[in-house]
């Protein structure tokens, strides 16, 4: 991130605690929930498969830039699941947002090029070693995984990875930070927990770690920080996840404030795991500036008993000025 970007996002955060000014710095886009795998904890195939025209895409995206975004993240779904994907990264960066990826591994191959000239960030799912990753997120997706990361890292693209902590592969963190040294990107750990998208309420409580474990696995991960720069966790986000583990304790949430998420309609949401649509909101039809404006009616972060999103959390904490969180944000942007 630029000094620009960095003088506009603190002026953005100063504006909002002193004058409730909303803001969005940062937008995530679902370009599509359409995906080429399926996960054990997730299921896209319930969501509306639908996506935005490309020139619906592009001058959104050029609308975000006029109205104060710093920062787009592609995601989905899949985010390169999108025949038209090349062009709208390309429109990010032509606009001078800061842009990043969130993907599974399989396109990166067929994009290297064109995320190479205009991607900052690339975020890859990796839960573990072979065995464990191919069993929560099919087989041989390890090996995509592996290969995204070791093509990436030869272009020089800045990588991070993101392993969704289950009771199946708590052990792992070591392999998965020991990978993050051999291969020179960063590391980032969260728990699972249940939001719209996913599997069953019941599917993922039986996945989860219990009490002991999380708090055990936390401890590790806050020594092995002091000791390398792989971990892309704050020290803040991991002392969050032995707080609010098996409990109700959450930070105060800026979604909908701060950050927001548009979903491949066009329809404006707090975050990505509010799926309930308002035709008032929608980005296309009424324009970026007045959906984000109609969108202060939405009630979801009012009601919402908290998640262990990567992005959110750590954007909370570093809106919320925790020192280790607003050092980290610059080292993982």
């Amino acid at each position: 991130m630029n000094i620009r970007n960095l003088c506009q996002t603190t002026y953005g955060i100063v504006k909002y605690h002193a004058f409730k000014k909303r803001t969005p710095l940062s937008v995530s886009f679902l370009s599509t929930y359409s995906c080429n795998q399926k996960c054990q904890y997730c299921d896209w195939t319930k969501m509306d498969l639908r996506v935005m025209e490309t020139d619906q895409a592009v001058g959104l995206i050029k609308d975000l830039k006029k109205n104060g975004v710093v920062k787009l993240g592609f995601a989905g779904g899949e985010s390169l699941h999108r025949k038209d994907i090349d062009q709208l990264l390309a429109c990010s960066y032509d606009a001078g947002l800061v842009t990043s990826i969130s993907s599974n591994g399989r396109e990166i191959v067929n994009h290297i090029d064109v995320i190479s000239k205009y991607v900052d960030v690339v975020q890859l799912s990796l839960d573990g070693s072979k065995d464990i990753h191919d069993g929560l997120r099919g087989y041989g997706s390890y090996d995509v995984v592996i290969e995204a990361i070791k093509l990436l890292r030869r272009k020089d693209i800045k990588v991070i990875t993101n392993t969704v902590l289950t009771k199946n592969n708590i052990q792992d963190i070591d392999y998965v930070v020991n990978l993050a040294n051999t291969y020179d990107f960063k590391a980032l750990f969260q728990p699972i927990f249940h939001y719209g998208v996913s599997e069953s309420e019941d599917k993922i409580e039986d996945l989860k770690p219990t009490f002991f474990e999380m708090n055990n696995a936390m401890n590790h991960l806050i020594y092995r920080k002091k000791h390398t720069k792989c971990i892309g966790n704050s020290t803040a986000f991991l002392r969050y996840v032995q707080k609010s583990w098996m409990s109700s304790y959450s930070p105060k949430c800026y979604a909908n404030n701060l950050f927001c998420v548009v979903d491949p309609l066009g329809y404006i949401l707090p975050c990505c795991f509010d799926i309930q649509r308002n035709s008032l909101t929608n980005a296309l039809e009424h324009g970026f500036k007045q959906a984000f404006i109609n969108s202060v009616s939405n009630e979801f972060s009012n009601n919402c008993k908290g998640c262990y999103c990567n992005a959110y959390i750590e954007s909370n904490l570093a809106f919320s000025f925790y020192p280790s969180a607003c050092v980290n944000a610059l080292g993982i942007i």
